[in-house]
């Protein structure tokens, strides 16, 4: 009997079973379009691309330096994440100029469902970072303060405040990102570009968004109130309700970055490359 050491692949999964399979290094099809891979492999595809780009991506392992307890699964990144980081992009963030790579405008980072035993929300951020200059407690904390981030994710953020958003209304900024909704663009959400501001401070000791408040998707108080965060500084980051349209204030745009499957991209990969640098 052979002691060799071979990696696993799980999958398949039908009316017989969950089909689990050693498998050295090769991938193969299984009934129904599955395809066991090598999943240390695919895993590691993570870690090699956060190696890349260091300034950029900030995986579960950049959680884990800092935390003891990460919960959440680390999706794998789309195989032509290289290819969206080094697109232009597709509209003028901060001080870069249109056109700029992905990687220079935006960060990327994952965010898990809890850390240490708390809930990755806007009070368990309070607990984990203790790094508010500001958190509302008249209605951002009881309206939204323990509402739950979700199934862990990954989500590319714009560094700074988009060009042309400053100094308007919530409505017409909303308007401004929806332009670019066909490429999945949204406004943040209050609690994921808190976690993204707060990991990539700790991680790199740079506060983005030191001079401007970005609006976020919800609003408070009978929707008549706006959520500003950003204005990080040495105090920490401010949260709080903010309905002034100040030279300051503006919007970033958040992408949720959802992974490729396996079958997806043996019938699309070569679709995929030649549009991802205009689109990503």
């Amino acid at each position: 009997m052979s002691n060799k050491k071979l990696p696993v692949a799980v999958g398949g999964l039908s009316k017989d079973g969950l089909q689990i399979h050693d498998h050295n290094d090769r991938n193969f099809d299984i009934k129904g379009g599955m395809v066991a891979r090598n999943l240390t492999a695919e895993f590691s595809k993570n870690a090699e691309v956060q190696q890349k780009f260091p300034n950029t991506v900030f995986g579960k392992s950049i959680w884990q330096k800092h935390f003891k307890n990460i919960e959440g699964t680390e999706a794998l990144l789309p195989d032509n994440i290289e290819e969206i980081l080094k697109a232009p992009t597709l509209f003028k963030v901060g001080e870069h100029k249109k056109g700029d790579p992905v990687y220079q405008t935006h960060i990327l980072v994952w965010i898990p469902e809890r850390v240490d035993g708390q809930d990755v929300s806007l009070d368990g951020l309070e607990k984990l970072f203790k790094n508010y200059s500001a958190y509302d407690t008249y209605h951002l904390k009881p309206e939204l303060g323990g509402q739950k981030i979700g199934k862990a994710k990954w989500i590319l953020v714009t560094r700074a405040l988009l060009e042309g958003t400053h100094k308007k209304g919530y409505a017409e900024q909303k308007k401004l990102v929806e332009k670019y909704g066909k490429q999945g663009y949204k406004l943040p959400k209050a609690v994921d570009v808190t976690a993204a501001l707060f990991i990539h401070k700790k991680s790199t000791g740079e506060k983005l968004l030191p001079n401007s408040l970005t609006r976020c998707e919800e609003l408070v108080k009978n929707n008549q109130m706006n959520i500003g965060i950003g204005q990080f500084n040495s105090k920490g980051l401010y949260a709080n309700v903010h309905n002034s349209n100040y030279d300051s204030v503006g919007v970033i745009a958040v992408k949720e970055l959802l992974p490729q499957s396996s079958s997806s991209n043996s019938s699309s990969s070569s679709s995929s490359s030649s549009s991802s640098s205009s689109a990503y």
